[in-house]
């Protein structure tokens, strides 16, 4: 028993934790009785000033606003009480900073259960030990979680861990355990959001439309349960949303959309799309400057003829520019016919998914690696062995309405990779006679009607890595 030291001037403060798995820790009620007997027996009648949170696990960097009060409140002669050390934090980092700003501002930090005082130096010591054990502790039960995990998942069950949207858990009617299936409501809409983005379509868009947070999506679209891969690294075809080529394509669409960046900064905007006069740089979208007009294109270069104008004034500009040659030309995609479908192309999805999973443990696994480049060496044959064969099926050219329409379906990221394949814009001084100047990359400047009295047509199709390309036709 902590023999019984008379108190100096200042104010109890206990903190009480429960996470939110409560069947684990011990309840704020317990830890309320535990910590008044210990006032009764060292501080007997004084009062107790109490922070409380609930629901909140420590293991997590979470906020803990009731501990971040009562931190910013200690003061000098201050007594911080906590049932055990894991209820206060389970880093020793973490701990060892409660500590120092209690030793800072005068106050002293004691742990029921294990009888430390930090008032001495052996319970400073003890502390830190116990801290260390904690973390350690923390540790070993997140390696047990994640061996389990996959140890289910390598058998085919379901077990653990919140399925994400379009997901969930049925029993198996031979094996009587659970497995991962396509939610009949959720799957089909996930399903026809994901296509529509291969298509095009923002992520945000679609996330409104389904009724989820963006940032879920955002998530969704980049795990592989998509095309039935679990965490072990198991697929399961009767699990998944999409087929393997749809999920390459997929990811293909995503790094496409990605916002273009500088100095670490968001770029949104048309503003790869224009370029400086005189330094010929690209400009770049400053929504601090005329926010009020969607903020000011402006010149990446450093010299005082920098190129400059309004945001709504250029991309009005380049969208009618854009729509008014191309807006009415259809969007066409090659795709092979459904009835005799091309197994060869499935199974070469298959093996790049394979082939990049296995660089990925390379990294992550080095003592692995010579048997990983075997794996990817016998991958490698396999597909080479596939391209050489007949593909199978007919190829057929099926419209997917007008640019018009597709263009209003992209975001603004996937239109700017549009209008670069056919169009540069040069910013020229606002005294200039032309303020904007349009360099057409594949045609000379002409109205629709000269295109058509020449004979000339176009037709717009998707590549492999699934991008938009502009082809002329006579």
């Amino acid at each position: 028993m902590t023999p019984k030291v008379k108190h100096q001037s200042g104010t109890i403060r206990a903190y009480a934790r429960i996470s939110k798995r409560t069947d684990e820790s011990q309840s704020v009620e317990q830890q309320r009785y535990k910590i008044e007997r210990w006032r009764d027996y060292h501080h007997e009648g004084e009062a107790i000033e109490w922070y409380v949170d609930e629901g909140v696990s420590a293991s997590k960097k979470v906020r803990r606003p009731e501990r971040e009060r009562l931190t910013a409140e200690l003061g000098q002669g201050d007594v911080l009480v906590a049932l055990k050390v894991d209820r206060l934090a389970r880093s020793v980092g973490d701990l060892l900073d409660i500590v120092k700003r209690a030793d800072e501002v005068g106050a002293s930090v004691v742990f029921v259960d294990q009888q430390i005082d930090t008032r001495g130096p052996y319970g400073k010591f003890t502390l830190t030990l116990l801290a260390a054990l904690a973390e350690l502790e923390a540790g070993i039960i997140r390696e047990r979680v994640k061996g389990a995990i996959e140890t289910f998942d390598r058998d085919g069950r379901h077990g653990y861990g919140r399925l994400p949207f379009g997901f969930r858990s049925v029993r198996d009617d031979v094996k009587g355990w659970l497995v991962v299936r396509p939610h009949p409501d959720e799957g089909p809409r996930l399903r026809d959001a994901v296509l529509r983005i291969i298509d095009g379509a923002s992520v945000n868009g679609e996330a409104l439309s389904l009724g989820i947070p963006q940032v879920n999506l955002w998530k969704l679209v980049r795990n592989p349960r998509l095309y039935g891969r679990g965490p072990s690294g198991r697929v399961d075809k009767d699990a998944a949303l999409i087929t393997m080529s749809q999920w390459q394509t997929l990811q293909r669409r995503l790094e496409q959309s990605a916002p273009q960046r500088r100095q670490g900064s968001k770029a949104p905007g048309y503003g790869p799309v224009f370029f400086c006069h005189h330094c010929d740089k690209r400009l770049y979208l400053n929504q601090s400057m005329r926010p009020h007009r969607g903020g000011t294109y402006l010149c990446a270069g450093n010299h005082k003829l920098r190129a400059s104008i309004l945001r709504d004034v250029a991309d009005q500009f380049v969208e009618d520019w854009f729509l008014g040659f191309y807006g009415a030309a259809p969007v066409i995609k090659t795709e092979r016919d459904e009835q005799e479908p091309d197994d060869t192309i499935e199974q070469l999805a298959e093996i790049d998914v394979e082939i990049d999973e296995c660089f990925a443990a390379m990294r992550n696994r080095p003592a692995d690696r010579p048997a990983l480049m075997e794996q990817v060496e016998t991958l490698e044959r396999r597909k080479t062995e596939l391209q050489q064969g007949k593909p199978k099926g007919e190829m057929r050219l099926v419209h997917h309405g007008t640019m018009a329409k597709h263009w209003a379906e992209s975001d603004d990221d996937y239109r700017v990779h549009l209008m670069r394949q056919v169009m540069r814009v040069v910013v020229h001084p606002a005294s200039a006679p032309q303020r904007l100047v349009v360099e057409d990359k594949e045609w000379p400047q002409a109205t629709n009607e000269e295109l058509e009295r020449k004979g000339f047509g176009l037709e717009l199709s998707v590549d492999e890595q699934g991008r938009t390309i502009a082809t002329q036709t006579r």
